[in-house]
């Protein structure tokens, strides 16, 4: 075995003891001596296993944010913070477009159509892999509201208030005769055309919850 798998053994043991615990509290009867020990363990144990969970959690939402942040070409901040979270990655291929939820931040890519990138890319010396992405816009949960559209499975994201980590939206289209350059300015809608209903209404209520969330923090922040 490798040193990294003796390391995490620890880390495996809690929820082991956590179910061995439980089980224990719930076979020992109350006259028991240890009764309350038991159940106080317990009671810790769980306690630090969903701690654990939680820590974890957070890690593997810092390695994801690090991983898009080398798969999306151009993104004009940081992705990875301790604050922020991963939600989903949502393919649009009808838009050639990817958007990618996180707890505070809507980000959305699309794929490169240039093959004059494409071989610089495959050509550069410090360029492992190819770059499937390109950033195209980034837009605050708290500032932006999502509309549903009637038509094709669509939602409207339109920014309800300025903000001065994205005063200006660009999309970064690459140039082509069939594939035209356009800009998104603050206020304009974005469109996202999900490939059917039920992944729309999902990606909506998601969206939903978050900003909920984020907004009842804002206000709490506000009354303190």
């Amino acid at each position: 075995m490798e040193l990294s798998s003796f390391l995490i053994m620890p880390v495996q043991r809690i929820p082991r003891y956590n179910l061995l615990l439980r089980d224990l509290a719930k076979h020992t009867w109350p006259e028991h001596p240890d009764y309350k020990d038991i159940h106080l363990a317990a009671s810790e144990v769980d306690a630090l296993a969903k701690f654990l969970e939680e820590k974890n959690k957070v890690t593997e939402d810092l390695l994801k944010m690090t991983e898009i942040s080398t798969q999306v070409r151009g993104i004009p901040l940081t992705l990875p913070k301790p604050n922020r979270r991963f939600v989903r990655e949502t393919p649009l291929p009808d838009q050639r477009r990817t958007v990618f939820l996180f707890n505070n931040l809507v980000l959305v890519a699309c794929q490169k159509a240039s093959e004059r990138d494409k071989k610089k890319l495959l050509l550069s010396i410090n360029s492992s892999r190819e770059e499937k992405l390109v950033y195209l816009a980034h837009l605050s949960i708290a500032q932006t509201e999502a509309l549903e559209l009637a038509e094709d499975n669509k939602l409207q994201l339109r920014l309800i208030s300025s903000s001065s980590s994205a005063s200006r939206l660009t999309e970064s289209l690459p140039t082509s005769p069939t594939t035209p350059q356009p800009t998104i300015y603050l206020g304009h809608p974005l469109e996202l055309q999900f490939l059917n209903e039920a992944e729309r209404k999902e990606w909506l209520e998601d969206f939903q919850n978050h900003r909920r969330a984020v907004l009842e923090k804002a206000q709490l922040k506000k009354k303190t």
